[in-house]
């Protein structure tokens, strides 16, 4: 499940890599409940950061730069764990991940729709989690789990896409020999205002987009793996006027 619902990044300054900015995180987890973890963060989010121009290597702050903080609380249990000398074995149960969080951003000014006029702040909230449904006792890399979430941007006159819901299954080491590979399916839809269908960038009648993926994870060692993917994207941008989309691809992911 990707930690970061992607809609945010239409609705707000909110950067990914490989745009790069300043920030700064914080996590606690209580010790009496080391399933449960509260986390915050705060980042730095330059007027120009948006411009074609900026390679996230101007490592200045200035006071005009505005700022993005996300808040966010995660509970990690795990069902129906084997039990060893009478306590559970982590691990070996049902494992789930589920978040829920939000976002305001502010000193950031974007254009509303349909207007010449600014906002400098809005807010967001999301909801997400990921549980394994089955789990082979005998071979417990092997396991199917489901994951769905939604995020909405109320501030509707700067969000381009205020709703999103996505959904999507994992089928974890079912490939003989490969304990280690993994297939995913998954379904993302996104809601355009329709003050953004209406402006001068959009002039359609901007409804929503939906995209279907699947996608297979080939692990090759503990370092390497390969990810072929598929995906079908349909009224690309909201716009019904362009056809649906089918987009192949893929990446190396090469961690240490």
């Amino acid at each position: 499940m990707d930690d970061v619902p992607s809609a945010i990044y239409s609705n707000s300054p909110f950067t990914s890599s490989p745009t790069a900015s300043w920030g700064a995180t914080v996590q606690f987890t209580p010790e009496s409940m080391q399933d449960v973890a509260f986390s915050a963060g705060i980042f730095q989010a330059p007027l120009n950061i948006d411009s074609p121009d900026w390679d996230g290597t101007d490592f200045s702050i200035s006071e005009n730069d505005g700022y993005m903080m996300m808040f966010q609380a995660q509970w990690s249990p795990e069902f129906g764990s084997k039990m060893e000398n009478g306590s559970p074995v982590s691990g070996t149960g049902l494992q789930g991940v589920y978040q829920i969080g939000g976002w305001f951003y502010g000193g950031y000014p974007m254009q509303q729709f349909n207007s010449p006029n600014y906002r400098n702040n809005a807010c967001g909230f999301y909801i997400q989690g990921q549980q394994m449904l089955w789990r082979n006792d005998s071979n417990l890399s092997q396991y199917v789990s489901v994951w769905l979430g939604g995020q909405m941007a109320p501030v509707e006159s700067v969000a381009a896409m205020p709703f999103m819901a996505y959904a999507g299954l994992q089928f974890q080491g079912f490939v003989p020999n490969r304990p280690n590979d993994g297939f995913y399916a998954a379904w993302m839809t996104g809601w355009f205002n329709s003050s953004y269908g209406d402006s001068a960038d959009t002039p359609y009648d901007a409804s929503y987009e939906t995209v279907i993926e699947l996608t297979y994870v080939f692990q090759i060692n503990n370092n390497i793996s390969i990810q072929p993917d598929v995906q079908y994207v349909m009224r690309p941008n909201g716009n019904s006027d362009i056809d649906d989309a089918l987009v192949i691809g893929g990446q190396l992911i090469v961690s240490f």
